[in-house]
C-alpha cells in the first residue's frame, strides 16, 4: 500500500538548450539561474532530497552551521515577508532566501507563497546559484523534513496519516510521508470543502490507501498515528484531549510570532517535543506559547531534531509515547536544497559538455 510516484518527465530540454546555450557564459562564470518551471522539471521530492535535508540538519548538530534569526516582517493585513540565511562551513558555502506570504492570493488565482533563493561560494562570497523557484523548494525541503521526523519519531507500525490543511505545504507534507511508509487510511480536513476534496483527489492518484475527507478534526485525530498540521492559524486546531497514546504530531503551519495550531498542553502531555532549531522554535513555532517553561528543562526537554538524527539523543523510547516535533524551516534546509538544486543541474550538464568533446 504505499506510494505510487507519480512524478513530470525527467526531460529537461528547455534547460539543457539553456545551458548549453544562452546561459553557457552564465555557467562558465561558476553561476547557475533557473526559473520556476526549470526548478520543477528537474527537482521533485524524492527519498534523495530527504536524505539530502536529513545531512543539513546532522551538520546542524554538529555545530558546522551559523544561522542569524530569521528577519519576518509583517505587510498590510496578514501578508508578510521572510528572510533566512545558513552558513554551512563544511560545505563551503551559505545561501539567503527571501520568501513571502500574501494569503489573499488564491482568490487572484495566484499562488500564496514566492521566493528566490540565492547560494554563494563562502570562501569568495561569489554567487554559485539564483534560484527563482516561487516558493516550490521551500515546500519541497518543508516536506523533507517532516519526513526526516516520522522517521525517527512516529511510531513504526503507523497506519494512520492525517492532514490538517489544504495547501502547497499541506501537499508536500503528504507527499513525502507517502513516499517514506505505507499507510492503511488518509484523512484530510480543510475549511474550503473544494479544495479538501480536490487534495483527496490528488492523494488518490499516489497512493493505495484510503484518502478521505473529514469534515472533523477530533475524528482526524481519532483515526491516525501520525498526524501533520500545515495551516496559518493562529488560534489552536487541536485539544489536548483529542491525543491518543502512540502518536506523533508533526506541526509544521506555525512559522511566525502569533502563529498557533496545537493547545500548548499537548506540548507538557508529550513524552518528546522535539524541535527543528530551538531558538525558532520558542520564538515562532509552537513552542513560543509556552517558551518560559522550555527554558526549565526539567517542566519540558525541547529537542533538536538534528541531536536525534546524530545519535546524542534517543527517539521514540516506547510505542505508546505521544511525541511531537516543532518545524518553523531552517536555513540550512535552504542551503541544503540549493546545493542539492546544483548538483542536479551539473550532473546533467555533463554529457552536454562530453558531447562537445569537452
Amino acid at each position: 500500500m504505499g506510494i505510487r510516484c507519480v512524478l513530470p518527465g525527467n526531460s529537461t530540454g528547455e534547460l539543457r538548450q539553456r545551458i548549453r546555450g544562452e546561459s553557457r557564459g552564465v555557467m562558465n562564470s561558476g553561476v547557475v539561474v533557473l526559473r520556476e518551471d526549470e526548478i520543477r522539471n528537474t527537482v521533485h521530492l524524492t527519498p534523495e532530497l530527504v536524505g539530502a535535508v536529513e545531512d543539513g540538519f546532522r551538520v546542524l548538530a554538529e555545530g558546522g552551521v551559523a544561522t542569524p534569526a530569521p528577519m519576518i516582517f509583517p505587510l498590510d493585513g496578514d501578508d508578510e515577508v521572510d528572510v533566512k540565511a545558513a552558513w554551512v562551513r563544511p560545505w563551503g558555502e551559505f545561501s539567503i532566501k527571501v520568501a513571502t506570504g500574501f494569503f489573499g492570493n488564491p482568490s487572484r488565482g495566484l499562488p500564496s507563497g514566492n521566493s528566490v533563493l540565492i547560494l554563494f561560494d563562502a570562501s569568495t562570497g561569489a554567487t554559485r546559484a539564483v534560484l527563482l523557484d516561487g516558493g516550490y523548494l521551500t515546500t519541497l525541503r518543508a516536506g523533507a523534513a517532516g519526513a526526516v521526523a516520522a522517521k525517527w519519531l512516529a511510531p513504526p507500525a503507523a497506519q494512520g496519516l492525517g492532514v490538517v490543511g489544504t495547501g502547497s505545504l499541506a501537499h508536500s507534507h503528504a507527499l513525502a510521508l507517502l513516499q517514506e511508509r505505507e499507510f492503511r487510511s488518509v484523512v484530510v480536513y480543510g475549511r474550503n470543502v473544494d479544495r479538501a476534496n480536490d487534495f483527496v483527489a490528488q492523494l488518490a492518484t499516489v497512493t493505495d490507501a484510503k484518502v478521505r475527507r473529514t469534515a472533523s478534526i477530533q475524528e482526524l485525530m481519532g483515526a491516525s498515528d501520525l498526524v501533520v498540521t500545515a495551516t496559518s492559524a493562529r488560534e489552536p486546531l487541536i485539544r489536548s484531549d483529542w491525543v491518543h497514546p502512540a502518536l506523533h504530531i508533526t506541526a509544521a503551519g506555525a512559522d511566525a510570532p502569533g502563529k498557533h495550531e496545537l493547545d500548548p498542553e499537548i506540548l507538557r502531555r508529550a513524552n518528546q517535543v522535539v524541535c527543528d532549531l530551538r531558538s525558532q522554535a520558542t520564538s515562532q513555532g509552537e513552542c513560543q506559547h509556552i517558551a518560559d517553561e522550555l527554558m526549565n528543562v526539567s517542566t519540558i526537554n525541547l529537542t533538536e531534531l538534528g541531536d536525534i538524527i546524530t545519535g546524542r539523543v534517543e527517539g521514540r523510547v516506547r510505542p505508546e509515547d505521544v511525541t511531537v516535533c516543532d518545524l518553523t524551516g531552517v536555513g540550512v534546509q535552504d542551503t541544503a536544497i540549493a546545493r542539492y538544486v546544483v548538483a542536479k543541474v551539473l550532473e546533467r550538464e555533463r554529457p552536454a559538455a562530453t558531447e562537445k568533446g569537452a
